[in-house]
Formats: structure tokens, sequence, C-alpha cells
């Protein structure tokens, strides 16, 4: 309540003590004085974790930021720092021959992680023996395997959409900027991105 809205409205405060209204509208005005600080500090706190976001695995990315602090949801930093663990593997790193990972599909795995979103499925980062970062994705809830995208770098990607979600086209091979990529992972694993 401000001075204005007590001129405009004094016939609504007839009989109540000045002191009282006085007190109610310093309190109208502390409480919008805080909420609207409040607001401020959430909009400046999301843009500075968007902005981290952004930039983690941009090629200008600051060498001594951690995974871990920049991803806000539990699962996508724990698949962020999993995928950054990777790229300090070295041949042979499973003990039976396996490829040295490709720093290009890490790189990828970790662009795609950035564009997650807390309601997406839970990530989780693995390497196949051929060096290449696998994001497969399982339901919060009950622990279900729901697909998995592989990145075989150059922008390429193979999506798998398990049959209990769709039993007929559960597959594409591609560009992930392709349409037919972005309909399987919005249809089939519940992730709607841009190209």
């Amino acid at each position: 309540m401000s001075i204005d809205t007590l001129e405009k409205t004094d016939a609504d405060f007839v009989g109540r003590p000045a002191e009282e209204l006085l007190q109610e509208a310093f309190l109208r005005a502390l409480a919008s004085s805080t909420r609207n600080i409040s607001m401020a500090t959430f909009h400046a706190k999301s843009v500075e974790r968007f902005l981290r976001r952004s930039s983690i695995f941009a090629d200008q990315a600051r060498p001594w930021e951690s995974l871990d602090s920049i991803l806000d949801n539990v699962y996508i930093a724990k698949a962020a720092s999993r995928l950054a663990e990777f790229s300090s593997y070295e041949e042979d790193w499973n003990g039976e021959g396996a490829s040295a990972p490709l720093k290009e599909s890490i790189r990828e795995a970790g662009n795609f992680l950035r564009r997650l979103e807390p309601w997406h499925p839970r990530p989780v980062a693995t390497l196949s023996s051929d060096g290449c970062a696998v994001l497969e994705f399982y339901d919060d809830e009950d622990d279900r395997f729901w697909g998995a995208i592989t990145f075989h770098g150059g922008e390429s990607v193979e999506i798998y959409v398990s049959e209990s979600l769709l039993n007929e086209g559960n597959f594409f091979e591609g560009s992930l900027k392709d349409q037919a990529a972005l309909r399987l992972l919005s249809n089939g694993l519940q992730i709607t991105l841009k190209p």
C-alpha cells in the first residue's frame, strides 16, 4: 500500500488509527521490496547458471571449471562428471583392447547434456569400446531403460529407443539436427530439443 493508495481510497480507512494504517503500508512496502529483491536475485542466479551451462562444453570453456559445479540437475551433473573422467582414459582403458575415447564424441555428448532439463529422463554417461560417448536414459520412478544416444563425432549419432516405448521406428542414425532424430527424441524419450 502506498501513499497514493491511501490518498485515493481514504474512505476505506475511516475509523482506523493512522498508526495502524502506516504500519500496514510499511509492511506491504517491505514485502513488495523483499519480493522484488528475491525475484531479481533469482533471475540473476538463473542467468548466471544459464551462462555457465551454455559455455561449459564450448571450445572456449575455462579449463578450471568443474562440470559438476555447472549443471543444476544431480543426474546431469553426474553424467557430465563421468564424461570429463572418460576424457582422461587411454587406449585399452577396459583391459580388453578398447579404443581411447574420441574427444569430439565426448564434447558432443556434453553439448547434448547441456541442453537437457531436469524433467527429461535421467541420463547416465557410458563409453563404448570403440571410444564413443553414450548417453543412456532411464525413468526416474521405476529405473526402466528408455533408450540411448551414441555420439560418433562429426555430429553423427545413433539413437535407440526401447521397444517397450516404441516398437517400430525406434532407431535412427545420422545427424542430431535431422528432423527424424528430433522427432524420435521427442516421441520416444520425451526430450524435445530445438534444431
